[in-house]
């Protein structure tokens, strides 16, 4: 009779704490599906706020692609950008016509020197096929330099068109070297490596100001901006 008089009240101690514990987890149950839940309260959406905040700030990033830079725009050099954009795509689709129409040229006499003269001796550290980088080297200039002529994607493709004359330039300046620059002269004028450095620049310069006012590109920013 001791034993079960010390023992009662701690067994009765113990069922009201199961029988509050259950009551709590009940009303936790039912809490977390009312409105006034954690799910539905204002920390959770000011928690979920800056993940919509930065898919909001990423849109800006897309007319971005598209738009002349402020600058160049407001500073009046649009009117020389234009024809500049304009005469270097069209030499550059002239550039890249021999192979950018059809299938590169494969297995014609010029796209296997190409391959067996350019691409191996010099650029063997590319993975993959030889002929590969050659043919995209061909569709890089005919199609990069119409995009750019026509004012589309003038940024991406000018940045495509930037590489292709930076791996030019490092052709030429491995293969014939400085030629004597700045003042010395060359055999029967053969200055190999100029005038890719020219073109690099040109499109390195486009990649950073857009297209101009008189392209697709522009058209294309102004309906983001209407918006």
């Amino acid at each position: 009779p001791l034993v079960a008089r010390c023992l009662c009240p701690i067994a009765e101690c113990k069922m009201r704490s199961f029988r509050a514990l259950a009551v709590l987890a009940s009303a936790s149950s039912a809490n977390a599906l009312s409105p006034g839940s954690v799910l539905h309260s204002p920390l959770r959406r000011r928690q979920s706020a800056p993940v919509c905040a930065e898919e909001r700030s990423a849109l800006p990033l897309l007319p971005a692609i598209f738009s002349t830079d402020a600058a160049v725009a407001e500073s009046g050099l649009d009117s020389a950008l234009v024809p500049l954009r304009i005469a270097a795509g069209v030499l550059m689709i002239h550039h890249g016509s021999e192979g950018g129409l059809g299938p590169a040229n494969f297995g014609t006499p010029g796209f296997e020197g190409f391959v067996d003269f350019i691409i191996k001796p010099y650029f063997g550290f590319l993975p993959g096929d030889p002929a590969l980088w050659s043919a995209l080297h061909d569709y890089a200039e005919f199609w990069g330099g119409l995009l750019v002529a026509i004012g589309l994607l003038t940024r991406p493709a000018s940045l495509l068109l930037f590489a292709t004359m930076a791996c030019a330039v490092y052709f030429h300046l491995a293969s014939t070297g400085l030629q004597g620059f700045p003042l010395g002269h060359v055999e029967n004028y053969s200055y190999n490596f100029e005038e890719p450095v020219l073109y690099a620049l040109i499109f390195w310069l486009l990649s950073k100001t857009g297209a101009g006012s008189i392209s697709i590109d522009e058209k294309i920013a102004q309906a983001f901006d209407a918006e």
